[in-house]
């Protein structure tokens, strides 16, 4: 069979990928590419590359390989099995967001993309996996979609309402039979039936979800498909979860091959590492948090004796730093008592496995309410919101600051809706409240230090 230039064009970008860039070599070699024109771009299902042979023709080739390399990111990343993994989403969301999550990535690491396609330029998602930068998307679309049935039903009642008005004064026009007025009357009908016409075209021009999507985001340079058994059913959860164990492992030997030849290539999985890490449990996340604060506690100044017989200097647990953990509760009116009964209870358990021998908790709105002392052993317990003031992270930060204490770590209750204060030499955990906003993780600067721990009932 002889192969056609789009299959050489193709064929030219693989060779230069695996040449190139050894983290996508062995994958490249593994997806069968075949020509469909019913794709618009490029797609993948993490077997397959399916590829528009007239689209392919049209670009540069440094362009088809970095759009090569995005369908290889999709499957690196298990975008292919991701989608309906634990929740079903939309595929078109999908498909924006998981765009979003990777092109920056491939822009920093060289490749050569298409204009217009879905750049984070004002980096609006930050490092968020495509399951957090879905909600986004996805909540942007479904209120476009309402704003357009709605749109939609006001016209239609117009329309009526002007259907019915005329409707008053067709008998005395149909009293009329003269030929002039026959003749009259078949050119208004004409004439009627253009208007509709170009009333029709005029509602529906610009109003598609293609049109929206691609004004408001940009083009998507390649899909991504869901993965299915060879029967053509969709994966089961064990089955899926299996795959993405050992997408996992076949990420980490790509990597190690990738450093070998002094390519790098860490960050060309970072969405997958970054949806593991979602994956985790709040109370899990805020475990660790705070088992990592106490086993940071060390320092240089006396090297630990243990080691220096083998020649190792390594620093020694500071004794003369207590453990200490500082909770900052926000008592606006967003924080409810259900909230604060929920972090508690999660707190509890974290102050009874950590064992810090110190514990502030700073009640907190626009100013510093109040603060409560605690040593280990004591009864952990937290008062409810107050429901008035507004939000200031500064009243904490400063009267830790004035206290003269080092915390281990600081722990924030938060809606989020605060500018965060310049940045302290001690761990922070900004503990939102389910249902915040998403704007106040970029707008307020959340995402500038600390760690994000989003709560949920």
């Amino acid at each position: 069979m002889t192969e056609t230039k789009a299959r050489a064009i193709m064929t030219k970008a693989r060779t230069r990928l695996v040449t190139g860039y050894p983290f996508f070599g062995n994958v490249a070699m593994k997806l069968k590419l075949i020509e469909d024109s019913s794709v618009k771009t490029m797609a993948t299902d993490g077997k397959v590359i399916k590829f528009n042979p007239s689209w392919v023709e049209e670009l540069p080739l440094a362009e088809v390989v970095g759009v090569f390399a995005h369908e290889i990111m999709h499957v690196t990343n298990g975008h292919h099995l991701r989608q309906n993994h634990g929740q079903e989403r939309d595929s078109t969301s999908w498909n924006i967001a998981c765009d979003y999550a990777i092109n920056s990535i491939l822009l920093k690491e060289g490749f050569i993309l298409p204009e217009g396609g879905l750049f984070d330029d004002e980096n609006k998602f930050g490092n968020g996996s495509a399951e957090i930068i879905y909600k986004t998307v996805h909540e942007e679309i479904e209120e476009w979609k309402e704003e357009q049935e709605a749109n939609s039903q006001s016209e239609q009642e117009s329309s009526e309402s002007e259907d019915s008005s005329e409707g008053n004064g067709s008998a005395q026009g149909s009293e009329d039979s003269s030929e002039e007025g026959e003749g009259g009357s078949g050119t208004g009908s004409n004439s009627q039936e253009d208007e509709d016409e170009e009333d029709s075209q005029g509602s529906g021009a610009g109003s598609s979800i293609d049109d929206f999507i691609e004004e408001k985001y940009g083009k998507l340079l390649g899909e991504v498909e869901q993965q299915k058994t060879e029967e053509g059913k969709e994966l089961s959860e064990a089955e899926t979860e299996r795959k993405l164990e050992e997408l996992r492992v076949d990420v980490v030997q790509s990597e190690m091959r990738a450093k070998a030849r002094g390519t790098g290539g860490s960050d060309f999985a970072k969405d997958l590492k970054g949806y593991v890490k979602d994956k985790v449990d709040w109370r899990e996340k805020l475990l660790n948090l705070a088992q990592d604060s106490i086993a940071s506690d060390f320092t240089w100044n006396y090297p630990n004796r243990r080691y220096i017989a083998e020649g190792m200097y390594l620093p020694s647990q500071d004794k003369d730093q207590l453990n200490t953990l500082v909770i900052g509760v926000d008592q606006s009116s967003s924080v409810r008592d259900v909230y604060v009964s929920l972090f508690e209870g999660c707190m509890k358990s974290i102050v009874e496995q950590v064992g810090f021998e110190k514990i502030y908790i700073c009640y907190f709105t626009g100013i510093l309410n109040e603060v409560v002392e605690l040593d280990a052993g004591d009864n952990f317990k937290m008062k409810p919101s107050r429901y008035y003031g507004g939000t200031e992270f500064r009243v904490v930060t400063d009267w830790i600051e004035q206290e003269g204490i080092t915390p281990s770590c600081l722990l924030m209750l938060t809606d989020g809706e605060c500018h965060v204060p310049i940045e302290p030499n001690y761990p922070v955990g900004w503990c939102l409240i389910p249902n915040y906003d998403n704007w106040c993780i970029k707008y307020c600067g959340l995402d500038r230090y600390g760690e994000i721990i989003e709560l949920e009932m």
